[in-house]
């Protein structure tokens, strides 16, 4: 035996790390309608009689079965501080801080419109199995919480109901799921809000909402910005995302007035402050100095 040099401020963390599982339970609840059932079936992706999946739901269930894998494994080697580092990963930055963010702007789409009922109801669906499969992950771990969340959420009204969640199968990776692409293009995009996030913070922006222009030298980096601008608007706190490809020529240029950020050497942020920060003002605290 050894002994285990314990910090009483990471019991409270992790205590704390507790309620942002609940408020994630609790989000769910609230975007379920009464009438809400859970799918019968496994998500496929692309199969006939369920609604195409939009990218955010699609980039989850990749990262949710990346996770089962990669704790199954860790937990068969007995290391269960890998398996904890994961699991940690896969709720805490890509669940809430991804997904459950992601995920608001389409639950006031207007279900009037062609298509926004069916966008709707496949992005619930994925937030249903995350946190469903979520919860199975992390029950050894934290059995009474997970247990007290899983009964909260809708069960589904087929099959034998499974009154426990420790009577509930353990989960495994789904390969029909992985798309390594798509998690490569959002490391991309997680590394453009990350600088546009310290770039709002150097201008000590707090509830303002700037437009944002990316400046993308490379075609294909311009076309992951362009389909992802519901992401990018979301998650950099911005009013309105527009890609510019500067291999198209002069004419994408950002207007004059904005924060300039370098995230690689193909992207560029330009963050438009006019109208939000005195010139006069910044230029004196440069000064200041």
């Amino acid at each position: 035996a050894r002994d285990i040099n314990l910090d009483i401020k990471r019991v409270v963390s992790y205590r704390h790390w507790c309620n942002k599982l609940y408020n994630a339970i609790r989000f769910a609840s609230l975007n379920f309608p009464p009438s809400y059932q859970p799918p019968e079936q496994p998500l496929q992706l692309g199969a006939e009689g369920q609604p195409a999946l939009p990218q955010p739901a699609r980039w989850l269930l990749s990262k949710l079965s990346g996770a089962c894998a990669a704790v199954v494994k860790a937990l068969e080697a007995y290391d269960f501080a890998t398996a904890t580092q994961r699991l940690y990963s896969f709720w805490q930055y890509e669940v809430c801080d991804v997904y459950i963010e992601v995920m608001k702007p389409l639950m006031a789409l207007d279900e009037s419109h062609a298509g926004n009922a069916e966008v709707k109801r496949a992005t619930r669906d994925t937030l249903w199995v995350a946190l469903e499969v979520g919860l199975r992950l992390l029950h050894p771990f934290m059995p009474f919480v997970t247990e007290e969340l899983w009964q909260r959420l809708p069960q589904p009204a087929v099959g034998q109901p499974v009154p426990s969640i420790m009577l509930a199968a353990y989960p495994s990776a789904t390969p029909a799921w992985d798309n390594p692409q798509l998690e490569a293009e959002y490391d991309y995009l997680n590394a453009v809000i990350n600088k546009v996030r310290g770039l709002r913070n150097d201008y000590s922006l707090t509830k303002q909402r700037p437009h944002l222009f990316l400046v993308a030298s490379d075609s294909a980096k311009a076309a992951v910005l362009q389909r992802s601008t519901l992401e990018l608007a979301t998650l950099s706190t911005s009013s309105e995302v527009t890609v510019l490809d500067s291999s198209q020529g002069a004419s994408s240029s950002p207007p004059l007035g904005c924060g300039v950020c370098i995230v690689d050497d193909a992207t560029v942020a330009h963050l438009l402050l006019k109208g939000i920060l005195d010139p006069a003002l910044e230029v004196a605290k440069l000064q200041k100095k």
